[in-house]
């Protein structure tokens, strides 16, 4: 019928005339089918991240990223947030405008996150421990002293409670476990409201190490048992202080330090665009890849899955790069 058709009209108009209009009608319809895939696959021009407090390292990170995804015409809105646990919070629930968010390993506990996916590892997130006394090699050396944890809710009380837990020591005991969220914890420890103090996150950088390690009084605990909390705590990473790495005059540490410590994960919901994807790793690659006190060089974004499945684009980016879309 079709063929029989297309003759009656070159019998009527002429074959040139037909082959003209059939070429404009067929050029129409590929340009609108162009254009409805292009609109139905393009990449948002605006994305939510989920950081942290104003002043911590969530929320520079964030702000850094929202630079450099402005060159390239998308708009990055920064909501600030309590931490790692209230990020994943939001992520989890449909009714939160969040993206994408900063997550630590371990914070997800026993619950799975289908909707959710990893875009991949993007820093250490180390764990110090300062005491006051006499200097001790195990965490079941804390026993009966005051140890303050950070509150409730923080990636610090849960990560300690489950290390001390570990060594025998729980709360209610004989030993008081300090949920107080102190402005200036390491002054609580020197001025003796408290014995141990667990500090992660902004509270581990080095100039705060440093000053409490110029206090005679205050030791740095290093986890002589480092490799075994890691078999045993997958999300844990085994972090190496080197002697002199904070201060070469001073000595500081005076000897090798071991910490433990979760990776950052940079966390997305599964709906998030390919391109996307592709334009935060990007940023995460020039924001983290260079080296730092636990990091070497290059060593960050990378491919770690945790808790969360790491997303396809996100495999692919890591085996060839960003695609065509971005």
């Amino acid at each position: 019928p079709l063929l029989g058709a297309w003759h009656r009209l070159n019998g009527v108009f002429g074959r040139g005339l037909v082959i003209s209009v059939g070429s404009i009608l067929l050029f129409g319809i590929a340009v609108a089918l162009a254009g409805f895939l292009f609109l139905n696959t393009a990449a948002p021009r605006s994305l939510t991240i989920t950081a942290g407090p104003a002043g911590s390292s969530f929320q520079r990170n964030a702000e850094r990223y929202q630079k450099i995804l402005e060159r390239d015409g998308v708009k990055l809105t920064i909501l600030p947030s309590d931490g790692s646990a209230e990020n994943l919070r939001r992520l989890a629930d449909p009714k939160q405008h969040v993206d994408v968010g900063f997550v630590l390993g371990g914070a997800a506990g026993d619950k799975t996150f289908d909707q959710l996916m990893s875009l991949g590892s993007i820093a250490y997130q180390p764990l110090t421990i300062f005491y006051r006394g006499q200097k001790r090699e195990l965490l079941s050396a804390f026993k009966g002293l005051r140890i303050n944890i950070g509150p409730a809710g923080s990636g610090t009380h849960d990560l300690a409670l489950a290390l001390l837990k570990l060594n025998g020591i729980v709360p209610g005991a004989d030993t008081v476990i300090d949920e107080t969220d102190y402005e200036d914890p390491a002054r609580a420890l020197v001025e003796n409201r408290i014995d141990v103090v667990f500090l992660m996150g902004d509270s581990t950088d080095s100039s705060v190490i440093r000053k409490l390690m110029r206090d005679g009084g205050v030791h740095l605990f290093s986890f002589v048992q480092s490799d075994a909390y890691a078999r045993r705590i997958h999300t844990l990473n085994k972090l190496h202080l080197p002697r002199g790495s904070l201060d070469f005059g001073s000595d500081l540490p005076p000897e090798d330090i071991y910490l433990m410590g979760p990776t950052v994960q940079l966390v997305a919901r599964e709906s998030l665009h390919p391109a996307l994807s592709d334009l935060l790793l990007e940023a995460a690659r020039e924001v983290h890849g260079r080296p730092g006190l636990y990091r070497k060089q290059g060593e960050f974004p990378a491919a770690r899955e945790g808790e969360f499945r790491l997303s396809p684009d996100a495999t692919r980016y890591y085996a060839t790069g960003k695609t065509f879309l971005y």
